[in-house]
């Protein structure tokens, strides 16, 4: 526990003990969390502004792989066009080369057909001879012009049949070209195909991809517009609190300056602390002869001389931070009057406040005594300071009685 000595020093060091210090004390706190706020503030504000930058690439992001969507789209429909076309071209050469192999199977037909007949022809030319044992007499001896029919008959019908082969093998030879066309389309179509299969998978794939993708950028951007949101929210919430603190913060400043001006306005027409027809006498601010030690000392206040048991009153409104005995000074009163200025009232017989209460001017506080000294008369020791700093109270007194 401190001592009043002590306690006494630490008030006068630290003005914060008294009603203004409290309000200087909850104002320096309102200004703390004014800057804390202000700083959060800033910090959200910066993380808002990165998180819609954020929000604004992921829009750009989206676009682009919008546009690229439906470039791979328009891509894939002229593939699909290009496929179509070669897929109708090759249907179409499919049927001619039906059509085709159908006229091959006709003429060939006629073909094996005409080739019978000549067989059995000459089949029942040579049986014929032989049963009627002409043939070679007819060649060799005969009638001349049966010999000669007879040949020019087998003569056209073998030039007949001889153009007809010609023909059918020719017609072969156009069917065998046909196939092979037939074969290589069909190979160009078939890899055609498997390249459309392979193309439809990428495309998939990429769609799938790219859609995955469309989906993550979407469900970021949507997650960061939900973060930006919030942020503005609190924001506002916080810009409405640092108007709040800081009306509180003007007010409280008011407050402190009213009470410092309070005091400070009374400068010169402070009333004395006793009655002044009470006064007997007054040594003065400064260096004084002290005749109670026999030395010069130096009087950080004025020391009145009064009767004993004399009321002793507040000189101006304030509030009790000491009211105790402190070793010389004796029964001891200290008022604060915001604005860091305090009085002090020494030597008391006795205190008649208590701690924390707030007196008016001109309020009793105690009576004069001589406690704390070795004189008999009544000495009311009386100090202005402002923090540690005396003040010469006449300075601030009224007319000295």
């Amino acid at each position: 526990m401190l001592r009043p000595a002590a306690l006494v020093l630490m008030l006068l060091a630290n003005p914060a003990s008294d009603r203004q210090a409290d309000l200087k004390s909850a104002h320096d706190e309102v200004m703390r969390q004014i800057r804390a706020r202000e700083a959060e503030y800033e910090r959200e504000q910066e993380t808002l502004k990165k998180t819609k930058r954020e929000a604004v690439d992921l829009g750009r992001k989206e676009r682009g792989i919008l546009k690229k969507l439906e470039a791979a789209e328009k891509a894939w429909s002229r593939t699909r066009a290009e496929l179509a076309v070669l897929q109708r071209q090759m249907e179409a050469l499919q049927k001619d080369i039906l059509l085709t192999q159908a006229q091959w199977q006709t003429e060939h037909s006629s073909l094996e057909h005409r080739e019978w007949l000549l067989a059995r022809r000459l089949k029942n030319l040579y049986l014929y001879s032989a049963r009627s044992g002409r043939t070679a007499d007819l060649i060799a001896y005969g009638d001349l012009s049966v010999s000669f029919g007879l040949r020019e008959g087998l003569r056209r019908a073998a030039e007949s049949d001889h153009r007809l082969i010609g023909r059918i093998r020719r017609k072969k030879l156009e069917i065998e070209k046909i196939q092979d066309l037939l074969a290589a389309k069909e190979s160009r179509l078939r890899d055609a195909q498997k390249k459309k299969a392979s193309l439809e998978r990428r495309q998939d794939q990429e769609r799938a991809r790219r859609q995955e993708l469309l989906r993550d950028v979407r469900s970021r951007r949507s997650a960061l517009d939900e973060v930006a949101r919030q942020i503005e929210m609190e924001s506002a919430n916080l810009k409405v609190l640092l108007v709040s603190l800081q009306e509180r913060s003007l007010k409280l400043k008011e407050q402190m300056a009213w009470y410092r001006k309070e005091f400070e306005d009374k400068k010169g027409i402070l009333i004395w602390p006793v009655e002044p027809a009470a006064i007997r006498g007054v040594r003065s601010f400064g260096k004084n002869f002290d005749e109670s030690i026999g030395a010069w000392r130096m009087n950080k206040g004025i020391d009145i001389l009064t009767e004993t048991n004399q009321s002793v009153r507040a000189v101006s409104k304030g509030e009790v931070v000491f009211a105790d005995f402190m070793g010389r000074m004796g029964n001891l009163v200290i008022l604060s009057h915001g604005g860091d200025y305090f009085t002090l009232y020494a030597h008391l017989s006795e205190i008649g406040v208590t701690l924390s209460s707030v007196l008016e001017q001109g309020a009793p506080l105690g009576r004069a005594g001589n406690t704390g000294l070795l004189e008999e008369t009544a000495v009311l020791h009386f100090e202005i300071r402002r923090g540690s700093q005396a003040i010469d109270p006449e300075k601030w007194m009224g007319r000295r009685p």
